[in-house]
């Protein structure tokens, strides 16, 4: 009948089968900037409470209260309509905590698990040189790598605190390779932004800010030197091999100027 976005609205207000004033106002907020005449906006209104109180009293289904729907959410202490990327209510202050939400960092750590499993015995299985296997260790980083850049930062107080806690020990574990030490970096600073900008006076992340100078510090330690998966040539060994062609590009220089000359 209106436009999806008010529509939307009206099924949200309206799914605890109540409307509220505070619901109310924004309905007509949106409806007034849409160009919708209220007094047809509130017939509206009236006639769907009636019908969704019609059908409670015959025994119906009635429609399931809704706390989400599309972009946005109801909040279930006062009522507001608000993003559904918040964390917590604008107007109430109230922290949202989907309890039926599935963890990230469970997820990402099953996923991450099945990955590894499924090339490991693609590499073991694997009857060919020794250079194929290591691109193939190679290529299973970057898979594992990539999968934990694609993961989405989740919104969730309690699950964005979890998810940055993970992020933040993987980065500094000497066992996680450089590639998906860098995802989970990259990962862990996307989250610190959303983290800033949905719970930014919040204790339980105030330390977390406050300990990353060092989280950084030691990210660099940690992984300084370290080879990538897939790359087995020794440090040392390189700077070696770095020295050796130095030396040689400085001999066949001074050959070349006392040819020259």
């Amino acid at each position: 009948m209106y436009d999806p976005q008010l529509e939307q609205l009206i099924d949200i207000a309206l799914g605890d089968g109540e409307l509220n004033e505070k619901e109310k106002r924004v309905l007509l907020k949106k409806a007034d900037a849409m160009g919708v005449d209220r007094e047809e906006l509130e017939m509206v209104l009236e006639s769907r409470l009636a019908n969704m109180k019609k059908a409670a009293a015959g025994n119906e289904p009635a429609q399931p209260k809704s706390q989400k729907a599309g972009a946005v959410k109801k909040c279930p202490a006062c009522g507001a309509i608000v993003q559904s990327f918040m964390g917590a209510c604008p107007e109430c202050g109230y922290a949202f905590e989907d309890v039926n939400a599935n963890l990230t960092s469970k997820e990402l750590a099953d996923k991450l698990q099945r990955l590894t499993a499924e090339w490991d015995a693609k590499i073991n299985g694997f009857r060919g040189f020794s250079w194929q296997k290591t691109a193939m260790r190679k290529d299973k980083d970057e898979a594992l790598a990539n999968t934990i850049r694609t993961t989405p930062i989740p919104n969730s107080k309690s699950d964005l605190f979890e998810f940055m806690t993970m992020t933040q020990a993987a980065c500094l574990s000497p066992a996680t390779t450089y590639r998906q030490a860098d995802a989970y970096m990259i990962k862990y600073k996307e989250a610190g932004l959303k983290a800033r900008s949905l719970f930014a006076g919040d204790k339980l992340f105030v330390n977390l800010f406050n300990a990353e100078p060092q989280l950084l510090s030691d990210y660099e330690r940690v992984h300084e030197n370290q080879p990538q998966e897939g790359d087995s040539t020794n440090p040392v060994v390189k700077i070696i091999l770095g020295v050796l062609i130095g030396f040689i590009s400085f001999i066949l220089l001074m050959f070349l100027a006392a040819i020259c000359v």
